[in-house]
């Protein structure tokens, strides 16, 4: 991958996450709560989850220092990687956009806003999204290199 592609991606990711935001207040706004119906496979309703993955309650605080290590790491990371591996900044940018994106939530609100309601369990919302696209890409890229590596 090109750096200019990767960086036309990280633009995307970051109007991702914008949407995400507008999609959030919507939610917040407008959604009924998500044990009014869940009937689909995919829903949209409102959840409010004061935790992180699966409502896991662990105070705020903590929460905050850990995103904030997380995304000042992969930010190190990416910038270090963008000149030679592009791909593997891109998808430390897809993870620290999309922590962000839940991190702003989580100040303004106390909770992160999820809205896509999967099969009636799972809650989740567009950072969501780009966080774990950003995770597999980079167990991918970092297995291809390897293996890269292992056929030479």
């Amino acid at each position: 991958m090109t750096r200019s592609k990767a960086t036309n991606l990280i633009l995307f990711s970051i109007i991702v996450a914008i949407l995400d935001g507008v999609f959030k207040f919507f939610a917040l706004t407008r959604l009924p709560n998500e044990g009014s119906r869940a009937l689909f496979p995919i829903d949209f309703l409102l959840h409010k989850n004061p935790g992180i993955a699966f409502d896991i309650p662990i105070p705020m605080i903590i929460i905050f220092l850990l995103t904030l290590v997380i995304v000042f790491s992969l930010a190190k990371f990416g910038i270090k990687t963008w000149k030679h591996e592009p791909e593997k900044s891109l998808a430390s940018a897809l993870i620290v956009i999309g922590a962000l994106g839940n991190l702003f939530d989580r100040f303004l609100n106390n909770f992160t806003t999820d809205y896509i309601i999967l099969f009636g369990r799972s809650a989740i919302n567009l950072s969501d999204i780009l966080i774990i696209s950003g995770t597999i890409l980079l167990l991918w890229y970092t297995e291809d290199r390897k293996r890269r590596t292992l056929s030479k």
